[in-house]
């Protein structure tokens, strides 16, 4: 569990990077921007809109189904992590505004458990999902990205 939770708390900190003070990522919209392809970037953020959407269901599940010695525990770490998601969520979405788009409406495949670990392992994958496609959204606009 714990192995699972650093890695969880590792790849949050990825959504805290500096990619998302891109300029098409700000609204802002000047000639080096106009270049990009807005509507790729829109579409990458719809998928990480419905991912983080997944996000906040799904912890908030687990914080509702945990149960035993490990409530008291683990309840307010799943809502701590809907919370996070939600974040994100309300990020993106105004990002997708700014952009000229509409954001996403339904959420990736929630899952839910009432075993602990099975809890934790469903949201590592949800998390490394998330991951990946932020990477994948990086990757598609770092060529127009500001100068490092």
């Amino acid at each position: 569990n714990n192995l699972a939770l650093a890695e969880v708390r590792e790849q949050r900190g990825f959504f805290n990077c500096g990619w998302a003070e891109h300029p098409v990522l700000q609204g802002q919209r000047d000639k080096e921007v106009e270049a990009m392809d807005v509507q790729i970037v829109i579409n990458e953020l719809n998928k990480l809109l419905a991912l983080e959407y997944a996000g906040v269901i799904q912890n908030l599940q687990h914080s509702f189904m945990v149960q035993d010695i490990w409530r008291e525990v683990y309840a307010d770490y799943f809502r701590d992590n809907s919370q996070d998601c939600l974040n994100h969520a309300k990020r993106l979405g105004e990002k997708i505004v700014a952009l000229g788009g509409g954001p996403a409406i339904q959420p990736t495949p929630i899952k839910q458990s009432t075993d602990l670990n099975e809890m934790l392992q469903q949201n590592l994958e949800l998390e490394r999902s998330a991951f990946s496609a932020y990477k994948a959204a990086y990757e598609k606009v770092k060529d127009d990205s500001c100068a490092s």
